[in-house]
This record gives C-alpha cells, structure tokens and sequence, in this order.
C-alpha cells in the first residue's frame, strides 16, 4: 500500500482506491506498476478491476493516454470488466469512457455497495484479500 494509493484483490478482481490527496500527488506510473504485478496474477479467463475514482476526479490529457495504454494491455491479459465508482462526478465517466476498451466491460456507480453488489452478481469474488481502507 501507497500512501497516496492502495490495491487489494480477490481471486478475480482488483479494488482501486486513492487518498484524499492523490488529484494533487498523482504517480499514475507507480500506480500503473503496483497494479501490472497484480495483474499478472489474475485468472487469463477474466478479471475485473474495481476503480473508486472519487478522489481522483479529473485526468489531465498525458495522464488519459497513459491510463489508456495500460487499460489495452490489461484487457490483453484478459482484463473483461471495469467498474467504476464515480460519485455523481459526470467528467469522471467520461474520462474513463475515453480510457478503457471497448471490448471490455464498463460500468458506473455512485457509491461502494452499488458496485461490489454488481460484480458478486456478474459471478466476481469480493472478498479481498487484504483490508480496503477507509479513504
């Protein structure tokens, strides 16, 4: 766990969460290392990443890109569903309509319970391995 960041898993999913000051610290690359060793680990038959972007409302242009690259070659290593929890932050979704595949499956939440009830009922395991922190 980063202070700024922390990722926790399932047999099948990835939970992403920041800290209240990751708009201003960002480290989209460290980030994007943490999570491909974890991603490696993830069943090639599907996998979902769980992404609470509250705290990390808007992306500037290079960061997009950035995220966008890593989004296709996570889906090659068979990333299929994406669920975001957004709050009601409109230019969060679509930033991430932007980032993500279209092959891979995009969905959108307001709060924490709407998405975990989502992926238990798309047959994805939510019971992480290490405690999610309270952010």
């Amino acid at each position: 766990m980063n202070s700024d960041f922390a990722l926790c898993k399932s047999s099948n999913v990835i939970f992403a969460t920041y800290g209240k000051t990751w708009m201003f610290n960002a480290l989209p690359e460290a980030f994007a290392k943490q999570l491909g060793k974890m991603a490696a680990t993830m069943p090639a038959q599907g996998w979902a990443f769980y992404d609470d972007i509250r705290n990390w409302p808007i992306k500037v242009p290079e960061d997009m890109a950035f995220c966008a690259t890593c989004a296709d070659d996570f889906a090659q290593q068979g990333l299929t569903h994406c669920v975001i929890c957004t709050g009601d932050l409109a230019i969060s979704r679509w930033m991430m309509k932007k980032i993500i595949p279209k092959n891979v499956k995009l969905t959108f939440f307001d709060n924490l319970e709407e998405c975990e009830r989502f992926l238990v009922n798309q047959g994805f395991d939510t019971q992480f391995k290490s405690d999610v922190p309270a952010i």
